[in-house]
């Protein structure tokens, strides 16, 4: 397989997702469950069985320190500090759902999943969104896949990249080295993000006139692969919508966006390089849910 990014797979980050969590277990997260791991499967398939995982998680701004970005990843690579400088990965962290009521615990020790293991004391401390992502791996059969890095990213005040005013996209350094690190292997991108919780009268917030616009937006760039439309849609300030993700929306989107075959992009999902498919796009409890994957036609390399 070609080096370089090869999918994109669009996840929830909802903790109802895991095992345990809901204990009134339903059809609807038994669908959407099978959408993650369907869009998890041709993902794979189409990048390898060695493919890495790079894993695009917002941090809440509660969950302790955040970069731009946050990286932990294989031990033996070179130091992953990111423009804000942080300290290196200690090559282990691991993420909890106790905040959640669930005694849920996940382990990624030099790139490998130990899900419900005890962590050592030197451990990295995930957020919840990247501790969803990495549960859910574990479950759907993915601890045998390539290693695994997470980049935990800002609240939406973290820009990754923008469209100026004479059409052209200007990115930022943390999207150059996030290419960088996708270039020595075949990639899967996993993208993290929940739409509003805002968007009917019985969302878990308060509903607002326009959190449903804010939804279709998303769900027509996905729909589309486009990654400018999804760059569009995320300059709204969607903290007043409840919405969780857009820091990742966004770092994909620019991604997606300097990738060779997207660079011709029309929105039409049939000529910019990407093959597209929406499993899941639903508001099981309220808020709506994407599951979506972007694959590639031609596999970058750089």
């Amino acid at each position: 397989m070609t080096s370089g990014v090869g999918a994109l797979v669009f996840w929830p980050q909802t903790p109802l997702l895991i095992d345990g969590v809901n204990a009134d277990d339903d059809a609807a997260l038994a669908e959407l469950r099978s959408a993650c791991s369907a869009a998890f499967a041709a993902a794979r398939k189409a990048t390898g069985a060695d493919a890495q995982i790079l894993v695009l998680a917002e941090r809440p701004d509660d969950a302790g320190p955040a970069g731009e970005p946050a990286s932990t990843g294989p031990a033996g690579e070179p130091a992953s500090t990111g423009p804000a400088g942080e300290p290196a990965s200690t090559g282990v962290s691991y993420g909890t759902l106790a905040g959640f009521g669930v005694e849920r615990t996940v382990l990624l020790r030099n790139g490998r999943l130990e899900p419900d293991s005890v962590p050592p004391d030197d451990a990295v401390p995930l957020g919840p969104n990247a501790t969803v992502a990495l549960l859910l791996l574990a479950e759907i059969s993915a601890a045998d896949a390539g290693p695994i890095r997470v980049v935990e990213l800002d609240r939406p005040g973290f820009d990754p990249g923008h469209i100026d005013s004479s059409g052209q996209f200007e990115t930022t350094a943390p999207v150059a080295w996030l290419l960088e690190i996708s270039a020595s292997r075949p990639t899967i991108v996993l993208v993290c993000g929940d739409g509003s919780a805002r968007s009917t009268r019985m969302s878990p917030g308060p509903y607002h006139p326009d959190a449903d616009g804010f939804d279709q937006q998303i769900f027509g760039a996905l729909s589309e692969s486009d990654p400018e439309a999804l760059i569009r849609a995320t300059t709204t300030d969607s903290t007043e919508l409840q919405v969780s993700g857009v820091a990742a929306w966004r770092t994909a989107a620019a991604l997606a966006h300097l990738l060779p075959e997207s660079a011709a992009t029309d929105g039409s999902g049939a000529e910019n390089g990407f093959r597209t498919a929406v499993r899941f796009t639903n508001r099981p409890f309220g808020v709506r849910y994407f599951v979506a994957t972007w694959t590639l036609t031609k596999p970058s390399s750089s």
